[in-house]
């Protein structure tokens, strides 16, 4: 459209003004001519300058008013590309929280299963394969391999002959071959590990009502969390106000969607945690009672 308008500034409308001047110069030679022989001139009036100034006067109007609404789309449209990465801003936000709680609040089969992935099998240190130490050997069985074959040496140091030296246990070489390399196309941990709600079994009481205390903890986090919702829906009324393109728009408005189901689920998420929370916690309590009574009778006998 602006290069439209830039086109008839500069091409079509010095052509038509040229045109309304030869006009005039043409008039006012007849006009002259007639006079000097006693005759006047008449134009008809759909061709006379009166009426030509004052076309020529509405086109200068519609130029300008289409000048203004043009400015205020570009305007509009600055504004709505504004909106839009503030829209992007606050749902990127709100879904990497998302997805970490998600990950936080994840059933144990989930977790169990993920870790059964990442752990080395049982038997890795008693039957290691031919060959070089792999990466994946934990670093507790480096350490006893290294300490036995350190004891060796220690308990017999002819082996080496006289004056032999015990080999120095290198920590950080230790630590390198320990700690397993990044897996192609992710990107190194930061030290934010998200450690799953109900990783493993609980062991008392108290870790339970630390748990509990946690998922309020978290609860409280997630009503906060949710005002984003009312915002990002102001942002999409304010873009669709602005005249945003239908497309964009409706992936905009599909993306709010589905952080609203999200929350939905976390909710869920949460209100099922809480339950199996509470049931352990009955089942930590009951325990101790039970140890309790065993230690009473154990030591009246």
């Amino acid at each position: 459209m602006k290069k439209h308008v830039m086109e008839y500034g500069r091409g079509e409308k010095p052509t038509k003004l040229n045109e309304l001047n030869d006009l005039e110069a043409l008039h006012s030679s007849i006009t002259s001519r007639l006079a000097s022989l006693g005759r006047t001139f008449i134009p008809t009036e759909d061709t006379s300058l009166k009426v030509l100034n004052r076309w020529w006067e509405e086109l200068t109007y519609a130029e300008q008013a289409y000048e203004a609404n043009l400015r205020l789309k570009l305007k509009n449209l600055k504004r709505v590309e504004y909106y839009i990465k503030l829209h992007h801003s606050k749902a990127s936000k709100l879904e990497d929280w998302l997805g970490d709680k998600e990950r936080w609040l994840g059933k144990p089969a989930d977790a169990a299963a993920n870790g059964a992935a990442a752990a080395p099998p049982a038997d890795a240190d008693e039957t290691p394969p031919a060959g070089p130490v792999p990466r994946k050997s934990s670093f507790v069985g480096m350490l006893k391999s290294t300490g036995s074959s350190f004891g060796n040496r220690a308990a017999s140091p002819e082996a080496d002959g006289e004056g032999a030296k015990p080999t120095m246990v290198d920590m950080k070489a230790l630590e390198k071959v320990a700690s397993p390399p990044t897996p192609k196309g992710q990107r190194a941990s930061k030290g934010v590990k998200v450690v799953p709600l109900h990783d493993g079994p609980s062991e008392s009481v108290a870790d339970v009502q630390a748990k509990l205390n946690m998922l309020t903890a978290h609860n409280e986090e997630l009503s906060g969390r949710q005002a984003t919702v009312p915002e990002l829906d102001k942002l999409l009324a304010k873009i669709g106000e602005l005249g945003c393109p239908p497309m964009r728009q409706f992936s905009l408005t599909n993306r709010t969607s589905v952080i609203k189901e999200r929350i939905k689920d976390l909710e869920a998420l949460g209100t099922e945690s809480e339950q199996r929370l509470r049931e352990e916690y009955a089942h930590q309590q009951k325990m101790d009672e039970m140890r309790l009574l065993f230690a009473k009778k154990a030591g009246a006998l």
